[in-house]
């Protein structure tokens, strides 16, 4: 599959992902899977900054 294809049927998938049953950490999960599949690296993890600034481990691609 072409790059450009599977980009776009990424962007598709994470664009439909936020239905009625949505659940913020399989979404976010489901991008770091992505990430690790588009950019072809072995891993991926999502950090936020929690309300003092300090950084806060959300979700990632494997255990």
């Amino acid at each position: 599959m072409a790059r450009e294809q599977l980009l776009t049927r990424v962007f598709v998938e994470l664009a439909d992902a936020p239905v009625a049953d949505f659940d913020v950490i399989e979404f976010l999960h489901l991008l770091t899977e992505r990430c690790v599949q588009l950019l072809e690296i072995d891993q991926a993890g999502l950090v936020l900054s929690d309300e003092t600034g300090r950084l806060q481990l959300v979700a990632a691609s494997s255990e």
